[in-house]
């Protein structure tokens, strides 16, 4: 068995040491809780201040809106995500992750230029920052500012996304399905997070796959759903699917495609913790979203466990991402419920807290 060189372990050690650093930043659910108590947008902000993101929301111009602060929270997000991936082992792995920032703004032009929105429209719901750091900005750019769906397509062939973008417009010009792109733009970062899993060792491989399988099952549970939803024909669903699979076999998502409706589908969600997810309602859609649901909690839980171990492991920088991007969706959600005048519990019970 080949061992680490101690360039490697130092490498290790400091990376993971800088992880437990940086969850040390994140909020406690007390704190959390004193965010959701603030009477409007100002006076969460003031109280932003004094947290990890007060760089970010220092930042924001008056007046304040939801979208502000999530792409501030977004923002800080990417930050510590890319100081990660220069300094971690599995540097590659956290890499692919990373480019979820960029495919989030690809998939809000896309569908914005499908939906004939503007320039000035798209632009208040993204952030350029995660590109700038890492020298994507001039093709999103560029891709915003074109003109119809066509041109951007066009521009985008020649990002790293081309093929399932290419593929994602086909469908979307037969079935006017906008969301269509977000399904293809997953597969593509996700299917590249599965190919930098397999290049490390299988000791690591093992334990970061306690995350990033959910994430794959997640990915091709909710791709099948969603696209059956949309009436998607299942030879083009087939291809949608991301291999190797982990709890949700082949097997499994290929009964699932051939059902007739989302009800009979989730019977075969017989799966481990899975299982638990399952909640039969009225709605296709609400099924679907208590799914997501579920595997988002699931996320939760397994990236705190590695903190809990006595050894430093890559899997803790992975972990820390995680617990990082549910906060932000997490303060997001407290942003968007203070301006829409929700009561405390109903904010804290859209918040993935454990």
């Amino acid at each position: 068995m080949n061992e680490l060189s101690n360039s490697s372990m130092s490498d290790l050690t400091y990376s993971v040491v800088k992880a437990y650093a940086k969850k040390g930043s994140l909020l406690s659910r007390p704190e959390l809780e004193n965010l959701v108590e603030s009477k409007n947008l100002d006076e969460l902000v003031n109280k932003l201040r004094t947290t990890a993101y007060k760089e970010e929301v220092g930042k924001i111009e008056q007046p304040y809106s939801p979208i502000k602060l999530e792409l501030a929270f977004r923002e800080n997000l990417a930050n510590i995500h890319y100081t990660l991936i220069k300094i971690a082992p599995n540097s590659q792995l956290i890499r692919a992750y990373y480019l979820r920032y960029i495919g989030t703004n690809l998939k809000t032009i896309l569908k914005g230029k499908a939906l004939d929105k503007s320039y000035d429209e798209l632009i208040k719901n993204i952030d350029l920052f995660p590109e700038q750091l890492i020298g994507r900005r001039d093709i999103v750019i560029k891709a915003l500012s074109s003109n119809n769906l066509d041109e951007a397509v066009n521009i985008l062939r020649e990002s790293e996304f081309k093929d399932e973008i290419e593929s994602a417009y086909k469908t979307y010009q037969k079935k006017k399905e906008f969301q269509i792109f977000d399904i293809y733009i997953d597969k593509a970062i996700f299917q590249g997070i599965i190919n930098q899993l397999l290049k490390i060792n299988n000791n690591d491989r093992n334990k970061i796959s306690e995350i990033v399988s959910i994430d794959i099952d997640a990915y091709n549970l909710l791709a099948v759903l969603r696209s059956k939803l949309w009436n998607i024909d299942k030879s083009v669903i087939k291809k949608l699917l991301i291999y190797p699979t982990f709890k949700i076999s082949s097997n499994i998502l290929k009964k699932i495609i051939q059902t007739d409706s989302i009800t009979e589908s989730i019977k075969y969600l017989n799966v481990g913790e899975y299982k638990n997810f399952i909640q039969t309602t009225n709605s296709d859609e609400e099924i679907i979203s208590k799914l997501e649901w579920g595997f988002k909690r699931l996320t939760y839980k397994k990236s705190k466990k590695p903190f809990l171990w006595n050894v430093f492991d890559s899997t803790q920088i992975l972990g820390l991402i995680k617990l990082k991007e549910i906060e932000c969706e997490n303060l997001s959600s407290i942003a968007f419920g203070i301006k829409a005048g929700m009561e405390f519990q109903n904010i804290i019970k859209k918040l993935n807290l454990i």
